[in-house]
């Protein structure tokens, strides 16, 4: 098994930038290619990065701003014609994000809104959204295959609202089990993104490791304890100070400051998950030359003891698995060493957190411990240059989750009878 993250656009904000594309990011797991975001140019960076339409699998929101959903249309239209196995469609490719909220957002303490956009259905979740893609698209749907031999229209994306538990500060929700299989599986917890009212973060688990997706949020408990211990985690990074001295006002910084996370505190959010690396990622301020990848990494990698990457379009990362021990007999060497407070290297090398979570004993998915590699370091596909922060080595935890249930087209979330660290879901037409 091979799993891959290619950065495909790196800008934060809806304006477009010279030099950065769009947030957009892509998981690679043997050939399946998962989607995080759609910003701005996010199809073309895809063809860039050699990844292939007939191979994309699924798509996850984080939230619906127009820069992490704008292009979305292109990415389930452009490949379409491509996505046939002779004169059979391939699988339809799923849209997961947010489930529309209870009531559109009020504007008490906040900016104000103007006018209502379509006051009959004005806060429409993922499943909303698609919808109105393929309708507003119908044209080209409906007249294109009398012109060219594309797959059936009907099969060409279906949408899943994600429902969790609202963000609160009283303390960590339990992740939401998106979907999996033999592998892949991804949860996801709700973040705080201002108004942005529900706003996700996901984690993708595979036997190579794993990989965490902050989404835009400001610090808080439930993305931390659902990136615990993951390899990757790919973060949302603004630096206030900057914006303050470039004409943001006092009430546009508060603002501001209650969305994004800021440089200074980004890398106590990867110490306290105890991930191996921390990526940056949807820079505000968003302009290349603004700040250098140097120092993006050098001020996010405060506080933190792993390694720090200013990400940039096109950075790619390879987990790969190595040969180690499985999963009971890493729990057979913690219950022979749980009570000396550590594990040995030899024991428990890093490849303990790429196993199929399936396979390991709930004691020992419970928090499995493991060593960085010597040069704490991850395998990568690219030159990293300037934007990379080493620091020391450092234990990691990593928490494997139990087994779940199967889901569906929505997902609602409810606590499994036995105790876990992932909330289990059932489906719902």
């Amino acid at each position: 098994m091979a799993t891959k993250l290619v950065l495909l656009g790196t800008a934060g904000g809806p304006l477009p930038v010279a030099g950065r594309l769009g947030t957009a990011s892509a998981v690679v797991v043997d050939g399946r290619v998962f989607v995080v975001d759609c910003g701005r140019g996010a199809p073309s960076a895809f063809a860039d990065a050699g990844l292939d339409f007939s191979h994309l699998d699924a798509v996850f929101v984080t939230h619906l701003h127009a820069d992490h959903t704008g292009d979305l249309p292109g990415m389930l239209l452009y490949g379409w014609g491509v996505r046939a196995d002779g004169d059979t469609a391939l699988p339809p490719i799923r849209v997961y994000g947010p489930t529309q909220p209870q009531m559109l957002p009020s504007d008490a303490g906040g900016f104000a809104r103007q006018t209502i956009i379509c006051p009959q259905r004005p806060a429409p979740g993922t499943a909303d959204l698609v919808g109105h893609i393929l309708a507003g698209y119908a044209y080209h749907l409906n007249v294109m295959p009398l012109d060219a031999r594309m797959p059936d229209a009907g099969a060409l994306a279906r949408a899943v609202d994600i429902a969790v538990t609202p963000h609160t500060t009283d303390a960590a929700t339990i992740p939401v089990l998106v979907c999996e299989d033999a592998s892949v599986r991804v949860t996801a917890v709700a973040v705080s993104h201002g108004h942005a009212t529900p706003a996700l973060a996901y984690r993708f688990d595979t036997a190579d490791g794993s990989v965490a997706f902050s989404g835009d949020t400001t610090v808080n408990d439930n993305l931390i304890s659902l990136a615990t211990g993951a390899d990757i985690l790919v973060h949302q990074v603004a630096d206030l100070d900057y914006l303050a001295g470039h004409g943001l006002s006092a009430a546009d910084l508060e603002h501001m400051a209650g969305l994004h996370t800021d440089v200074t505190q980004v890398g106590a959010v990867a110490e306290r998950a105890q991930v191996g690396e921390l990526i940056l990622h949807h820079y505000l301020p968003a302009e290349p030359g603004a700040i250098t990848e140097a120092d993006w990494a050098r001020r996010a990698g405060q506080g933190f003891s792993g390694i720090t990457t200013a990400g940039r379009d096109g950075l790619r990362r390879a987990l790969r698995s190595a040969t180690g021990l499985t999963g009971r007999s890493m729990s057979a060497a913690r219950d022979a060493h749980e009570d000396r407070g550590s594990l040995p290297e030899q024991v428990l090398p890093r490849s303990c957190c790429r196993l199929d979570p399936r396979t390991v004993p709930p004691r020992a998915s419970a928090a499995m411990a493991f060593r960085a590699a010597p040069n704490n370091s991850l395998a990568t596909d690219s030159d990293d240059g300037p934007g990379r922060h080493h620091t020391r080595a450092a234990d990691r935890r990593c928490r494997g989750p139990r087994p779940i249930m199967a889901l569906g087209t929505r997902i609602r979330g409810r606590r499994h009878r036995r105790p876990g660290d992932v909330r289990t879901a059932c489906m719902r037409e």
